[in-house]
């Protein structure tokens, strides 16, 4: 199945969501492991050039897909169909990513080169 994927949809809140329970080291171990999860979706993207875009909310991201009440993760197999919505999002990662080396300095060994 990993070799079908072709593009990931997080959530942005997919981190910070909070689990309904009072005790904060059940709390805390819930998060760190769902963080984990994450980590782990980051790299297999990662290690198997699958582009990843980011979403605001997971409540936008069912709102997106149509369903109820929220969606922290999406894996697109194909997109047949809504190629010309695919390229626009890879535009846009790209130009984003552009910007954020520029920001960032990537592209520069120095700033004082």
């Amino acid at each position: 199945l990993l070799e079908t994927v072709q593009c990931v949809i997080l959530a942005r809140d997919i981190e910070i969501e909070k689990s309904r329970f009072d005790v904060k080291q059940i709390e805390y171990f819930v998060l760190a492991k769902l963080a984990t999860k994450v980590d782990t979706i980051r790299e297999i993207c990662a290690s198997n050039h699958i582009n990843i875009l980011w979403i605001s909310s997971k409540h936008d991201l069912a709102k997106a897909v149509d369903k109820w009440p929220i969606v922290s993760a999406i894996a697109i197999l194909d997109y047949r169909g809504a190629e010309d919505a695919y390229s626009e999002a890879m535009h846009t990662l790209t130009n984003f990513m552009a910007c954020c080396r520029i920001v960032e300095h990537t592209d520069q060994p120095s700033l004082l080169a």
